[in-house]
């Protein structure tokens, strides 16, 4: 992620192997507050489809977090393989990452890095959001008018403005990565992506919306939206 180099570790008190995540503090105190705050984000989520945090290590003038490993390959990957999924397993992963977010939204938190790299589908699991770096908390001193953090290429306009921004720019995101990734559209989906990507923040549907609407589609073609054999 940009806020640090991962490596897979063995954390002998927990007894499994662990993502740790050593901080790259070059942007000074701000950017200490930030991996902070990821670290925060990441020990309270507790959802499925969410990556969590176990620890925060200070050790010789350096930070780590100790991660929820998540062994799997990026959602771009999985859904390029030839063959791929069945476009019913395609819609339930990014339902899926509308269930992330949606539990995100409701503790406050704007992802604001949706993007394909920073999603994982794991055997067991199903879709797993990771990487809380750019994330923003409702009331906190760290979203700045001006600063445009995220991915350009998945970004909300308000976002690549610098204006504040909330949930509705993660669901313009998870639209802008469903229309790059899905080969086919159907009338009822390509409704709900084109009003996840509309200019206007206020006139995109809620993340929860969202979800439903994806399993919704994935069962109507036959699929399961349980995490994938």
């Amino acid at each position: 992620g940009g806020m640090g180099r991962v490596f897979r570790a063995w954390d002998r008190q927990l007894g499994l192997p662990v993502a740790l995540k050593l901080a790259t503090l070059a942007g000074g105190p701000e950017q200490e507050r930030r991996f902070l705050r990821e670290v925060r984000i990441a020990r309270q989520v507790r959802h499925p489809h969410l990556v969590r945090g176990y620890d925060l290590v200070r050790e010789d003038g350096r930070l780590y977090a100790v991660m929820e490993l998540i062994d799997g390959e990026r959602l771009d990957v999985h859904l390029g393989r030839r063959p791929g999924p069945p476009l019913a397993a395609a819609l339930a992963r990014l339902g899926e990452v509308a269930d992330a977010l949606a539990s995100l939204h409701g503790m406050g938190v704007v992802h604001r890095d949706v993007k394909p790299s920073n999603i994982l589908v794991n055997p067991e699991r199903g879709a797993v959001l990771l990487d809380y770096g750019v994330a923003s908390e409702e009331g906190s001193d760290l979203t700045r008018t001006g600063a445009a953090l995220g991915t350009p290429q998945f970004m909300a306009p308000e976002q690549a403005s610098g204006e504040p921004v909330g949930p509705s720019c993660d669901v313009y995101a998870l639209g802008v990565v469903a229309r790059s990734l899905l080969p086919e559209l159907s009338a009822g989906l390509a409704a709900l992506l084109a009003r996840c990507t509309v200019p206007a923040p206020e006139a995109r549907p809620p993340s929860a919306e969202v979800a439903r609407v994806l399993h919704a589609e994935a069962r109507a073609l036959g699929g399961v939206t349980a995490s994938p054999a």
